[in-house]
C-alpha cells in the first residue's frame, strides 16, 4: 500500500469542516493522503462547495467532485473509483480526527493483515454534547457492538469511520447500494462482505463525532433507517433500540422505546 484515501461525502457547508481538514492536516503519517471531499445533491453551479474555504492544504492532495444524485452512496461509489490509493478511508463530514496517528494506526494494521478487508473504529462525542446526541450516539454503539463475533471480528462497521482494501472492493464487487439515500446505507455492504468471507474488525481506534440532535432530528433519523431497512427487505432483530434498558433511568427508557418505535414504523 502507498497511501490512504479519505472519501468524505457531504450534502453542503457545515460548520465542523474547518475542525476536520485541519484535523487532518495534523496526522503524523509516512504515507501520501489524498483527500475525496465529494458533495451530492449539487443542482447547478451556486451549489458547489468551493476550493477556498479550506487552508493550508498543501499538506494532503484535496480533491473536489459534485453529484446531482442525493445520497451518500452514490458519493461513496464515486470515491472507491477516483481514489488513486489501495487504502481508502471512508469518514462522515461532521466527523474530526481527535487523533492524530489514527490514519497511521490504520494503515499499520492493513499492512499488518493483508487478509483484513476492512477495520472499523468507534464515534466519540463531546461531554457538551446535547442530551439526544449522547442518547443517540449510545444507540450507534449499542448497535456497533452487537455485531461482534468475538473479541475484533465484527459482522458491520459504521459507515463513517471505517477503512478497507481497495483491490478486494473490486476483486468482490462490492459497492454501497444507491437506492438507499439515508438509513443503514452501509449495512448491505457489510452484509455482502461478510457473505464473501470477507474478514472486518472493529479496532480501539476513534473519531470525534460532531452531531447535534434534537428530538425532531433523531426522530427522523429512526424513522429513515426503519425505512432504509425495510429497502433491504430484511428483518434485523440487531437494529432494536430499546434492549438492556438502564432501569434506573426511566427518561432514557422512555426516549429509546419511543424511537424504537419510530424506527418499526419506518420499516412496516
Amino acid at each position: 500500500m502507498d497511501g490512504i484515501t479519505l472519501i468524505i461525502p457531504t450534502r453542503g457547508l457545515i460548520q465542523t469542516w474547518p475542525l476536520l481538514i485541519q484535523s487532518i492536516m495534523n496526522q503524523k503519517v509516512s504515507f501520501p493522503v489524498e483527500i475525496l471531499l465529494i458533495q451530492n445533491d449539487v443542482q447547478d453551479d451556486s451549489q458547489k462547495i468551493k476550493a477556498f474555504h479550506f487552508k493550508n492544504t498543501n499538506q494532503a492532495d484535496l480533491q473536489f467532485f459534485y453529484l446531482k444524485e442525493a445520497g451518500v452512496n452514490f458519493s461513496r461509489n464515486l470515491g472507491i473509483q477516483k481514489a488513486t490509493h489501495q487504502l481508502v478511508f471512508f469518514l462522515d463530514d461532521d466527523c474530526e480526527l481527535s487523533d492524530e496517528l489514527i490514519l497511521q494506526k490504520h494503515f499499520r494494521i492493513h499492512q499488518q493483515k493483508l487478509n483484513l478487508f476492512a477495520l472499523g473504529g468507534l464515534y466519540q462525542i463531546s461531554d457538551k454534547a446535547s442530551y439526544f446526541s449522547k442518547l443517540y450516539q449510545k444507540i450507534q454503539m449499542r448497535w456497533l457492538f452487537k455485531g461482534l463475533l468475538n473479541e475484533t471480528e465484527s459482522r458491520y462497521l459504521i459507515g463513517g469511520h471505517f477503512s478497507a482494501k481497495k483491490d478486494l472492493l473490486l476483486q468482490n464487487e462490492i459497492y454501497f447500494n444507491e437506492g438507499i439515500q439515508y438509513g443503514g446505507s452501509e449495512l448491505a455492504f457489510f452484509e455482502k462482505a461478510f457473505a464473501r468471507e470477507l474478514k472486518m474488525e472493529l479496532g480501539h481506534l476513534s473519531v470525534l463525532h460532531h452531531t447535534n440532535e434534537s428530538l425532531t432530528s433523531l426522530t427522523r433519523k429512526l424513522f429513515k433507517q426503519g425505512c432504509g431497512l425495510a429497502y433491504l427487505n430484511k428483518r434485523n432483530p440487531q437494529q432494536e433500540l430499546a434492549k438492556d434498558l438502564n432501569q434506573d433511568d426511566l427518561t432514557e427508557n422512555f426516549f429509546l422505546s419511543f424511537l424504537n418505535l419510530v424506527f418499526w414504523f419506518g420499516y412496516f
